[in-house]
This record gives C-alpha cells, sequence and structure tokens, in this order.
C-alpha cells in the first residue's frame, strides 16, 4: 500500500536526523469515501512525521475529496491541490 512507503520514506529522513520537504503526487487515486481522511491524518499527520516535516505537498485529482481535504487542513506546513506548478511554487517558497 502506498501509505507504507510513504511512511517508510519519512522515517528514513527521520533516522538520518533530517528535515524535509515533500511533494507527495496522488494524480489518479481517488478514494470511493470521505473516510479516507481519518486514514490520511492517522498516517501522513502524525507527530513523529510532522515535527520532522518542513512541508508537505500532496497533488491530487480535482473533486470532492480534494474539496474536503483543502477546507478541513488546520496544518500550515500542508496543502492539496491538483495543480502541480502551485504545489512545486509553495514548497520552493516554504
Amino acid at each position: 500500500m502506498w501509505f507504507n512507503s510513504f511512511e517508510q520514506t519519512c522515517y528514513s529522513f527521520i533516522k538520518q536526523e533530517k528535515k524535509y520537504k515533500l511533494l507527495v503526487n496522488r494524480k489518479g487515486y481517488t478514494p470511493e469515501h470521505f473516510s479516507v481522511q481519518k486514514l490520511w491524518k492517522d498516517k501522513f499527520f502524525s507527530n513523529g512525521i510532522l515535527d520532522n516535516t518542513i512541508a508537505v505537498a500532496f497533488l491530487i485529482e480535482e473533486g470532492d475529496i480534494l474539496n474536503h481535504l483543502e477546507q478541513s487542513n488546520t496544518k500550515d506546513n500542508v496543502i492539496f491541490s491538483s495543480n502541480y506548478d502551485q504545489l512545486i511554487d509553495w514548497l520552493s517558497k516554504y
């Protein structure tokens, strides 16, 4: 599952005591239910990961899930968008 490789990538940086910025490309992945929001929060926004993350950007398809994630996001160092260029610009300036 791609969640596991996300965690593995983050923890490989954490073990090296390096802070990181990530662009997570999930374009094409279209979850069928909003319950994915809880799973994403549990996996991506755990203290272990966020304490070591400078910024993380999620590239996902336009639609209800993107709208919900954008509206419910409370983290300053996390962004959701369907616009690759916007995310690259945001990560570069963060």
